[in-house]
């Protein structure tokens, strides 16, 4: 399937019919309904059409995609979680003109845009003054399958009422699992999750679309009277496993749960090692299930990483394999030269290679380079 040659169809059909502008990338929904019309036969959908383009804000915005991640260090007896947050970009306004709504948007590339969308049938898009067709794999996923699945979980209610939406859009399959992650999603929380609440306009889609959505969710409005409008939230209905995200000692951000439900959820070996290194375990390589010896490996990482939470942030992106060798590495050679203290403190804060070879000499640079941090200087041996 050319994906590409679909997208510049796409895009032509759509100027032919109601007009586009020289610049900017067109983004979501319009691209998207007709591409899986070309490919489906469903009659496309398109009710208005986001044109994303760079411009200057008046200091305010009305939305901004952040990239979160949590760093850990060790306070007194406590793990502390710091949660650092990345802005990609800002959108300052939205305009219509006819069909087109206009995005008004900061810097960042056309990825950083479709990264943002929470749905894979969405992730689609083209840059007009480059001619050229955008999309993320989890687009070229959809048109495979045909399945509708959450990509993005920082708006999980939001998320719900747009699953529903899309769905009926492209008469395209829903899951209802996919309703299901945002039910525990909404139970459990996460520490970077964006709006819970949400204005008239989605309650009135939940309205809309109440024959895929009430046997799941509760509607429920509040009006505050200090912002004289009224929010809405939506309550989780039939959930009849309260914990099937397992507790953690850990914050989780919002692609830990969607992580979970997509590779670990009923897996009772991946789901007890996932509790317990959710900080590392990120990716489906991340180890081989079938090793007998995982869950040993993984019970020794977890009681390393509570003794130096310092290390999560040096070992991470690594194998649960790569992890265990890095340290079983450094704890020899630079622990029987210079203490433990001092193998832990370079595993805390230099990012060694898993596949380095540490013979005596590197052994010695290591602990030396790390020496201020071990030992103060009246304490220095020299």
């Amino acid at each position: 399937m050319d994906i590409d040659k679909l997208i510049r169809k796409a895009v032509t059909e759509l100027r032919l019919r109601w007009g586009l502008p020289e610049r900017g990338f067109i983004a979501g929904g319009a691209i998207a309904n007709l591409v899986w019309e070309y490919v489906s036969g469903t009659r496309a959908v398109v009710n208005d059409i986001d044109v994303f383009v760079v411009g200057e804000g008046s200091g305010k915005h009305v939305f901004e995609y952040k990239v979160d991640r949590i760093t850990y260090c060790k306070s007194y007896s406590h793990i502390f979680q710091t949660l650092h947050t990345e802005s990609k970009y800002k959108i300052h306004e939205v305009t219509r003109d006819g069909m087109l709504n206009l995005v008004t948007h900061s810097l960042c590339s056309p990825e950083d845009v479709l990264e943002s969308f929470d749905i894979n049938s969405t992730c689609i898009g083209y840059v007009i003054e480059e001619s050229r067709p955008v999309y993320l794999p989890c687009f070229a996923e959809f048109l495979a399958t045909g399945e509708l699945r959450i990509v993005n979980l920082k708006t999980p209610a939001h998320t719900a009422i747009r699953l529903a939406k899309k769905s009926r859009d492209m008469s395209t399959r829903l899951d209802t699992g996919e309703l299901e992650i945002v039910k525990h999603a909404l139970l459990t929380s996460a520490v970077d999750f964006g709006r819970r609440r949400f204005v008239q306009r989605y309650a009135d889609l939940f309205m809309a679309h109440k024959d895929i959505l009430s046997e799941h969710f509760l509607l429920i409005g509040e009006t505050k009277a200090i912002e004289a409008r009224t929010l809405y939230h939506l309550v989780p209905l039939g959930v009849t496993e309260s914990r099937v995200i397992p507790q953690t000692r850990y914050n989780i951000l919002a692609r830990d749960i969607l992580f979970f439900f997509r590779h670990v959820k009923g897996n009772g070996l991946l789901a007890r090692i996932w509790s317990g290194l959710v900080p590392l375990f990120k990716s489906r390589d991340y180890l081989n299930p079938e090793d007998p010896d995982t869950i040993d490996k993984a019970q020794r990482l977890v009681d390393f990483i509570i003794e130096s939470p310092n290390s999560i942030n040096a070992i991470s992106g690594h194998t649960l394999d790569q992890q265990i060798s890095l340290i079983d590495k450094v704890m020899d050679k630079v622990g029987s030269a210079f203490g433990r203290d001092t193998a832990l403190a370079v595993i805390e804060t230099k990012r060694v290679s898993p596949s380095a070879d540490i013979d005596d000499f590197d052994a010695q640079l290591l602990g030396l380079s790390v020496r201020k941090l071990v030992h103060g200087p009246k304490d220095l041996p020299f």
